[in-house]
């Protein structure tokens, strides 16, 4: 279990595996909703006037690529039945949530996202947006692929990766529309993290699932990690607004990068961990000063938020 001072970094990850290479089958607000009172789509979040901090625990889990095969989706109906009976303010999933974006595996997403009982939070990744069409699909079905929520006095700010650098491996049409895209994030993210100092946030979390790097600031360019501009562009911005946490995914590794100044997780999750660590999510506790995470696996789960 790891506890960080709320002026200290916290822990990150990253490597890549064999299948990130294979194909797969915003911003506006023509967004399907799920029919749940539990499912949180992205459709109305944005962040909140000031709020008074109470702690707190949620959970962040790993690529789930739901539908895929009946092994992933059985393993993350697995890992939803242990977060509901834990009962945490809620969880993230950092993207990959199918294998494809395809009909099949999109209705099989929803009815298991449905099924849970705490709020759910979640962006894509690179096996769910590759071109203009599905991230318009992405958007009608599920809603906003970039927004930001708050949960007591505390801002998620939840990205794209797909569409944060023209300098990509995946997406697969690099014309003015997508540079378009592009900097209307950048323009969007300062503008959320501008908001999180004006109100004064206890702390500030950034959610996506392309890590900035897996092992140093200034390692080169691969599938695994972001490009070094927009990876300088995301860090600058993160140590001027004080962010400390990072939550990331993509690797499949469960892993802590720490810096002075932040810590970048990732959690080899419950499609194909490629590390020793197994199938499993991260539980984290956020207090006013402290905030402290545990990586727990699938086969040996807690009875209770405890830590």
């Amino acid at each position: 279990m790891n506890h960080i001072p709320r002026q200290l970094p916290l822990a990150a990850s990253l490597v890549l595996v064999w299948f990130l290479l294979a194909s797969c089958e915003k911003p506006t607000d023509a967004n399907k909703l799920i029919p749940t009172s539990t499912m949180i789509t992205t459709t109305t979040m944005k962040a909140q006037g000031p709020q008074t901090f109470r702690p707190f625990y949620f959970i962040f889990t790993g690529d789930p690529h739901v539908g895929f095969t009946k092994g992933t989706t059985r393993r993350f109906e697995r890992q939803r039945r242990q977060i509901d009976r834990l009962k945490p303010a809620f969880a993230l999933i950092p993207g990959d949530m199918t294998h494809g974006l395809k009909e099949k595996m999109m209705d099989t997403l929803e009815k298991s996202l449905e099924k849970f009982e705490v709020p759910v939070h979640f962006i894509p990744g690179n096996h769910d947006i590759r071109d203009h069409q599905t991230l318009r699909t992405w958007r009608e079905r599920f809603g906003k692929d970039y927004y930001v929520f708050t949960y007591n006095n505390c801002d998620f700010i939840c990205l794209n990766s797909m569409t944060l650098s023209t300098d990509t491996y995946y997406f697969r049409t690099i014309d003015a529309d997508f540079r378009a895209e592009v900097k209307a994030q950048w323009s969007w993210l300062e503008k959320a993290l501008t908001g999180a100092r004006s109100r004064k946030r206890t702390h500030v979390f950034i959610l996506l699932h392309v890590p900035p790097y897996t092992r140093s600031e200034d390692e080169r360019h691969k599938l695994t990690n972001m490009h070094p501009t927009a990876r300088k562009r995301l860090l600058t911005l993160a140590r001027k607004y004080r962010v400390r946490v990072i939550l990331a995914g993509h690797t499949h590794i469960t892993r802590e990068c720490r810096t002075g100044d932040f810590t970048i997780y990732t959690v080899g999750g419950t499609f194909r961990p490629v590390d020793l660590r197994g199938y499993g999510f991260r539980i984290f506790k956020v207090q006013e000063d402290w905030i402290s995470q545990k990586y727990v696996r699938l086969d040996k789960p807690p009875k209770k938020l405890d830590f």
